[in-house]
């Protein structure tokens, strides 16, 4: 039996008693929050003290990156070639039920967490974001071993993408797009390696239903009118001692009431008409960006304090959706060349 089968046996049992006491009802047992806890517990414990995993991403660092590449980091120095394999063999060692948990609960249809202090939250997402990148190594270090297992551990990040998809904020939305590529590429050069198996057709059959399922739910259901108005008021709120700095010598002073309406009515004046159209979120984003442009210039010089202040707060509000339309391309390629590998026979 292959390492990732009993790992996968070895969580399922622990989970399953951990369920039977809890003795869950369906909502409840849907909610892989539990799960994620439960998880985190363990990767915390295990995990080396000072060691972090990062995704790189162009841009990042003074040395040339591959765009995707996992950094293994320890007490803040990013090591390479074997220094950086062999740390990274010894944290997925130390983590097997953390990562064996993640993998059940990343395709559980719901993820809501109790409510916590920003602080709780924020520690809450980077530890998750570790755990996901920790996921994605082993899945690489996988690829020559155990290519089936390296699948497996990129069909978990898929899943994982699109479980966060539905809670994320729309600031988060092209990083998220950039890890959803990052196992997607992962996958393709899992089913390349795969495509020697005896086992191939019935494979590529399980893996081929499975991205058609991502394809046709990835990033799907989001209110965006309900996002973005409830931005702009979670944004003018969190600037608010920097705009009343700002109107102290305008007449009248900051009127937060009147910046959130102004910029209500901006914001629905730019997202008129595309209820009915249902583009993907990206499009629709790229659409909003490009109609604020010309709703909104960019302020002269010699405009009024409160044009700037509202100009300045409406680019705080409205990820860049022309960016992630851009990185929605390349997820859907990537998807594409994913199935271009699932149509070819087995490799003899």
């Amino acid at each position: 039996m292959s390492r990732f089968a009993i790992c996968f046996l070895f969580a399922a049992l622990c989970v399953s008693g951990w369920s039977s006491a809890q003795a869950p009802n369906k909502r409840t047992a849907d909610n892989a929050a539990a799960l994620y806890s439960l998880a985190l517990e363990e990767f915390e414990r295990g995990l080396p003290g000072g060691f972090e995993l990062k995704s790189s991403f162009p841009g990042m660092g003074a040395r040339a990156l591959t765009n995707g590449e996992v950094l293994v980091i320890v007490d803040g120095k990013v090591l390479i070639d074997g220094e950086a394999e062999q740390k990274g063999r010894e944290a997925v060692e130390k983590t097997v039920l953390a990562r064996s948990l993640f993998a059940q609960a990343a395709t559980r249809s719901r993820c809501v967490f109790q409510a916590a202090s920003p602080k709780e939250r924020d520690h809450r997402r980077q530890a998750l974001l570790q755990l996901r990148e920790l996921v994605r190594f082993d899945a690489q270090l996988q690829l020559e071993e155990d290519p089936q297992a390296a699948c497996e551990g990129a069909c978990t990040l898929l899943h994982f993408c699109h479980q966060q998809s539905a809670v994320i904020q729309l600031g988060e939305v092209e990083a998220l797009m950039r890890a959803e590529k990052n196992a997607l590429d992962l996958l393709r050069l899992g089913l390349e390696a795969l495509r020697g198996e005896r086992r191939w057709r019935e494979l590529r059959g399980r893996y081929a239903a499975i991205l058609d399922q991502h394809l046709a739910r990835r990033f799907r259901g989001h209110d965006v009118k309900a996002a973005i108005l409830k931005e702009v008021v979670d944004v003018v709120e969190l600037h608010r001692p920097r705009l009343r700095d700002m109107h102290m010598h305008v007449e009248g002073g900051f009127d937060q009431n009147k910046m959130v309406a102004r910029l209500h009515e901006i914001f629905l004046q730019c997202m008129a008409g595309q209820e009915n159209s249902e583009p993907s979120l990206a499009k629709r984003l790229a659409t909003i960006e490009l109609r604020l442009r010309k709703t909104l210039p960019s302020p002269l010089p010699s405009a009024s304090v409160r044009e700037k202040a509202t100009y300045g707060m409406a680019q705080l509000i409205l990820p860049q959706g022309i960016v992630i339309d851009a990185q929605d391309r390349e997820v859907v390629a990537a998807i594409k060349r994913c199935q271009a590998v699932l149509a070819k026979e087995r490799r003899r």
